[in-house]
């Protein structure tokens, strides 16, 4: 590249010669006149990665100014060369500088993105994908920003090469879909989060294009694979993780692969997966049990909680009142703040009213039904307008007061829900 060498005074430093552009532009020169020969000077100390940041800006006009393909090709191979000699000399540049320090991730990615703008009909996308790749993993969880818009974009380049590539384009789109989650972390300027949004924006898009969004199409992905795959738990697990970031956990390739995972190595996930398959075959005994299971292998108790909760809304659904009633108590043992368990147990009273020959008493069932209510509004804000809505909706089904005096019943005076409630509640 026609760059001069740093040559420094013997017994002084052990100094490495040929930095390139803008490790040797660090310092002054011996014999340059300006009176040093001892050593670096202290103004050099903070040039070397803006002196970088020129050479990279140079050759970038350089290429972009020239319509010769023997001199793009030239220059583009002096700009790879300045990445790979900040790379090599990435502890020393961390030394010279006083602002932020370049890490190899940081500066492959930028390599990687120029390689991608720059290469023409140089482009190997196999190259670009590992340098990608290999950035992102450097710099997690928290990565630059264009380096996972390259990186889908250049995994979507191998997708259409190589179909069967489709299981880590996913596991790629995911992981920058993830990445800038943390990202928006760190960030609070408008500016920081509009440029997260577009890079969603962009990531999305490409994600689209790809045609492998949608549960119906990774069923048909993946489906056809489990069988051969039913001993590979890291396929299974890849899936499954998959499956569950795409929201597609209703899909039979995903009960599939739950199921042929637990039999190798059971989890808290892959149970609750084998509940959900054998809930949707009518086998509520066995979804039962596995949901047991997930709640058993599962140490966090809010998400025992959530578990135990999911038994109950299956259970709910298929009007086994006192079952689903015992499980959603299950989840309020685990975990007192979740008011969408007494939510549930409040629309089981609802759907379900009638214990008695006596009209106005089963009316009364609404009162414990709005006790429920009550309660997730006390312990869980979040589920406060929802709760509402039903109290408002149960209210006008309770007994009229001339109804209840017809029985010696008045407000305020307690009364015994029979039947499956079994549930003493106050007249309102």
């Amino acid at each position: 590249m026609g760059s001069p060498y740093c040559k420094m005074r013997a017994g002084i430093f052990m100094w490495v010669a040929a930095l390139s552009w803008c490790a040797a532009n660090a310092f002054p020169q011996e014999g340059s006149g300006d009176g040093v020969t001892a050593g670096p000077s202290a103004a050099g100390y903070t040039k070397a990665p803006d002196t970088c940041d020129k050479e990279i800006s140079r050759l970038h006009r350089l290429i972009a100014g020239t319509d010769k393909q023997a001199e793009q090709e030239r220059y583009f191979q002096e700009l790879m060369d300045v990445y790979d000699t900040q790379m090599e000399h990435l502890d020393t540049l961390d030394v010279l500088t006083t602002g932020t320090r370049r890490t190899e991730g940081k500066v492959l990615g930028e390599k990687a993105h120029d390689y991608i703008l720059y290469a023409g009909n140089l482009l190997d996308k196999d190259k670009a994908y590992r340098m990608l790749r290999k950035a992102v993993v450097l710099e997690s969880p928290t990565p630059g920003i264009q380096v996972l818009q390259d990186l889908v974009s250049v995994s979507l380049m191998k997708l259409r090469a190589d179909t069967t590539f489709t299981r880590q384009f996913l596991q790629d789109y995911l992981t920058a879909v993830s990445s800038l989650s943390e990202i928006r972390k760190t960030v609070s300027s408008p500016d920081s989060m509009q440029q997260i949004r577009l890079a969603e924006n962009e990531i999305n898009s490409l994600f689209i294009e790809s045609g492998t969004a949608g549960c119906e199409r990774l069923q048909a992905i993946f489906g056809p694979e489990i069988e051969s795959h039913r001993h590979d738990l890291t396929y299974l697990n890849q899936v499954l993780s998959i499956m569950r970031q795409l929201r597609c956990t209703g899909e039979n390739v995903y009960y599939e692969a739950a199921e042929a995972a637990h039999a190798i190595h059971p989890t808290a996930m892959t149970a609750l997966g084998c509940a959900y398959k054998y809930h949707k075959e009518g086998d509520t005994e066995k979804s039962l049990r596995y949901f047991d299971e997930a709640v058993s292998l599962e140490p966090d108790v809010r998400k025992k909680a959530e578990f135990s909760f999911s038994a109950a809304v299956t259970l709910y659904r298929k009007r086994l009142w006192g079952k689903a009633r015992e499980y959603a108590d299950k989840a309020l043992a685990y975990d007192t703040t979740l008011g969408k368990a007494y939510i549930l147990i409040a629309q089981m009273y609802a759907s379900n009213p009638n214990w008695s020959d006596e009209t106005t008493l089963n009316k009364c069932t609404y009162y414990a039904a709005i006790d429920k209510l009550m309660r997730a509004k006390e312990v869980d804000p979040d589920m406060a307008e929802e709760a509402q809505k039903l109290i408002t909706t149960y209210a006008a089904m309770t007994p009229k007061d001339e109804d209840l005096f017809f029985l010696g019943l008045k407000k305020g005076n307690p009364v015994h829900i029979g039947g499956w409630i079994k549930e003493t509640t106050t007249i309102k």
